[in-house]
């Protein structure tokens, strides 16, 4: 018992160090897979395979295209258009107004998220990729394309799902209690399952916190799923017309 847990410690070590994975995948002469070879070489199973996580697709063989990221900018008073990269303008808080309802909100809302957004996905410590750059568009008849990327590379927008594979997903507002907290709704992530793409166990995604900053060219919000896992906060800006 104890010579196995031994392999078992070694495989596991190994497991985390590119070092070690010959003696691993390469058993010694007379060996069986289970104990030490004939060469007194620790060996073993081969190094598993760690499958991808499956909230994302395999990496694509050829480089993703690149997401259209002009967005609009507030200079002087008017806003002008620039590459996403040299956007710098700071981010001013929209003054509270107590005098709207929960209706009022919403309404302002759902016509202030329509149109193109890009900017940063920020993800919880432990998450990788932990940022990217993410493009969504907003329609009026309540559904939302997105596509994320890190270099090249194609990457769920959300974290999770397989947006630019799957039809445009629904989004909502369901409340919301002032300008400067932001609304709350639902956002569907779809998944694809090889013919056909569908929610996934957990449902539909929670956005909160969506908020714009007194220009209206910026867009904040907090994604989690249906479960609870995330959140990944996303500081948007708002793309140029016709990109």
């Amino acid at each position: 018992m104890g010579r196995r847990w031994g392999w078992q410690v070694v495989i596991l070590a190994c497991v985390f160090s590119a070092g070690c994975a010959e003696r691993i995948e390469s058993p010694g002469a007379g060996a069986t897979g289970g104990g030490p070879g004939a060469d007194g070489q620790v060996v073993g199973p081969p190094r598993p395979t760690i499958p991808p996580p499956p909230n994302t697709s395999p990496p694509p063989s050829t480089p993703a295209p690149p997401i259209d990221a002009h967005v609009l900018v507030n200079v002087g008073g008017t806003p002008a258009c620039v590459d996403y990269a040299e956007a710098t303008d700071d981010w001013v808080d929209t003054a509270a107004a107590g005098s709207q309802t929960v209706d009022d909100l919403l309404a302002a809302g759902q016509g202030a998220v329509i149109g193109g957004w890009v900017g940063t996905a920020e993800a919880p410590y432990g998450f990788m990729p932990q940022s990217w750059l993410a493009r969504f568009d907003f329609a009026t008849d309540g559904t939302y394309t997105a596509a994320g990327r890190v270099g090249e590379m194609a990457v769920p927008p959300l974290y999770y799902g397989d947006t630019e594979n799957c039809p445009p997903a629904v989004w909502s507002f369901t409340d919301a209690t002032s300008p400067a907290s932001g609304l709350v709704g639902d956002i569907a992530v779809l998944f694809s399952y090889d013919t056909y793409c569908a929610l996934p166990a957990w449902n539909e995604g929670i956005w909160s916190n969506v908020r714009w900053d007194v220009s209206g060219l910026r867009m904040r919000f907090s994604f989690s799923t249906g479960d609870g896992y995330g959140p990944i906060d996303l500081d948007l800006r708002r793309a140029c017309p016709n990109d």
